[in-house]
């Protein structure tokens, strides 16, 4: 390749470099994935499976709950993550039920690696995903790994019974 060939590379390469590929949750084709903070709305646009576990999701019975006005929920999980397709749908739905406002709900995407730009993920020790973790206030009052243990709604309920 001769010196010229390379210097009329260097615009590619350089759009190439400068390019979010992985982690524009607005522009997410099939084989990419979305990292950091995203809305409910930005994660059922861009991944339809999210979106279409969500529909079809019919919660369990759900016994009364007490309001919950300081519950606070982050979820992290991947956009990649099977686990994640099937639970954060699900655990969203529950929230709506619970009336849980959607400010309180914080949607955070991991990378394959499990890490994302403001490494909440070492803030939060995640090591698998998804991962929903119940602060009140600021105190963690429990948290989700993976799957339920019994089943998303009992497993909620004994969380939300030490609020």
């Amino acid at each position: 390749m001769s010196f010229r060939s390379i210097f009329q590379l260097i615009p590619i390469i350089t759009l190439f470099a400068s390019t979010p590929i992985l982690s524009n949750p607005s522009s997410t084709p099939a084989f990419q994935y979305s990292i950091g903070d995203m809305s409910i709305s930005s994660l059922f646009e861009t991944h339809k499976k999210f979106q279409l576990g969500y529909d079809e999701y019919q919660p369990g019975d759900l016994l009364s709950l007490p309001a919950l006005p300081e519950l606070e929920v982050y979820i992290l999980f991947g956009t990649w993550c099977h686990d994640s397709e099937r639970e954060v749908p699900r655990l969203l739905r529950l929230l709506q039920e619970l009336n849980i406002p959607d400010k309180h709900i914080h949607l955070i995407g991991l990378n394959p690696s499990k890490s994302e730009p403001l490494n909440r993920e070492i803030i939060f020790n995640v090591e698998k995903t998804p991962t929903f973790i119940f602060l009140k206030g600021k105190q963690e009052i429990g948290r989700i790994i993976e799957k339920p243990g019994v089943s998303l709604e009992s497993d909620l309920q004994i969380i939300l019974a030490r609020y």
